[in-house]
């Protein structure tokens, strides 16, 4: 039969101790991960919509929204004279 000193399970505690930190760490790290893809797609995203909206804007001015119950939408693009 097995006989265990207190040393013994007070070894057996640290190493245990130990994986159950290297797991939270992990886990916490690929959270962290996970959170800053998230929003490196975001600013991607925001950036593909603007490079849009401007290409839009310099092809001709914005498009507008088509005209519901009779009411004509109409945007019109404002441009800021070129200063030298």
């Amino acid at each position: 039969m097995f006989r265990f000193t207190i040393r013994d399970v007070l070894w057996l505690m640290v190493v245990v101790a130990m994986g159950a930190a290297w797991r939270y760490d992990r886990r916490m790290a690929e959270q962290e991960r996970e959170a800053t893809v998230k929003e490196r797609d975001a600013a991607i995203a925001n950036e593909r919509r603007i490079a849009e909206l401007r290409a839009r804007e310099i092809a001709g001015g914005l498009i507008a929204e088509p005209p519901s119950r009779g009411r004509i939408n109409r945007v019109e693009s404002i441009r800021a004279p070129i200063v030298d």
